[in-house]
């Protein structure tokens, strides 16, 4: 895994649970010229609450991200991340298949997109009902820059 200036088809973003007992250090999310579209449409409908400061978010069923957590053969995540909160990652073949996942198996994957452009994932462990959450992340900049260079 390469971090990169430029837009690429991943990002890796910090991530983290609720869970006492399973862990969650980070997630990729998975960028397409479909998902810029989709998310597109998706801010375009929390626009008219950009000024109602009473109107939290919106939430839709997606399921473009993965949760993984820090284990012995992958890289180091401080590493890559260099103090930010997501970065552009370029993956080999096979790469992602090789990340360690969270011992929970997850559902209801969805992201939630506030009022402000900005947004985080959010998944939940199938039996356990914990959560695995994204930081949040600047959505409207993010689907600019992939929808720019798809």
């Amino acid at each position: 895994m390469k971090t990169s200036d430029k837009p690429t088809a991943h990002i890796l973003i910090r991530a983290n649970t609720n869970s006492e007992w399973d862990c969650c250090e980070f997630a990729l999310i998975d960028l397409s010229e479909d998902w810029s579209k989709l998310q597109a449409k998706r801010l375009e409908a929390v626009k008219p609450f950009k000024d109602d400061y009473n109107f939290q978010s919106m939430r839709f069923y997606d399921g473009s991200v993965e949760f993984f957590q820090s284990g012995d053969e992958e890289p180091d995540m401080e590493e890559l991340l260099a103090g930010k909160e997501w970065v552009f990652v370029e993956l080999d073949d096979d790469e992602q298949d090789e990340l360690t996942p969270p011992e929970n198996s997850l559902d209801f994957y969805k992201i939630v997109i506030s009022r402000g452009g900005n947004a985080r994932y959010e998944a939940f462990g199938k039996h356990t009902n914990e959560e695995f959450y994204t930081i949040e992340f600047p959505l409207q900049q993010l689907t600019e820059q992939t929808i720019n260079n798809c």
